[in-house]
């Protein structure tokens, strides 16, 4: 089996799927109606979550040396986005949201924020270079 080339900033921009994947999945799992087709299109964004984590996980050696230190950069930043987008969910939840279902979209839909911003500031890392 051949393996094709495809472009760094198209990889990184991949990893978002799972996340969204993830909130949609969430979605569709706290649905009170459990009827065949929900527990058909659960199972098909499973496996599409599955899918896109084995894509990225055999990607992994197409990173050099810069994309390494603009992803450990970007990693940096999202996990400062990440703490301050928890301790913002978690004070939001205790002083005003009583509902356990809004609570878990907050946290799919942090995970979708922080891999969107993710990208952009390796984009934008990338075609400026890391200053």
């Amino acid at each position: 089996m051949r393996n094709p080339k495809i472009s760094l900033k198209l990889w990184i921009a991949a990893r978002i799927v799972p996340p969204v994947m993830a909130l949609v999945w969430y979605h569709f799992a706290i649905q009170p109606n459990d009827s065949t087709v929900f527990n058909f299109i659960r199972f098909v964004l499973t496996v599409i979550v599955i899918g896109a984590l084995i894509f990225l996980g055999k990607k992994r050696d197409m990173i050099d040396e810069s994309a390494k230190a603009i992803m450990k950069k970007t990693d940096q930043i999202c996990l400062g986005l990440f703490y301050f987008l928890s301790v913002l969910i978690l004070v939001s939840c205790m002083l005003f949201i009583d509902n356990a279902k809004i609570i878990g979209y907050f946290v799919a839909g942090e995970l979708v924020i922080v891999t969107a911003v993710k990208i952009i500031l390796f984009w934008i890392y990338d075609s400026r270079g890391m200053k």
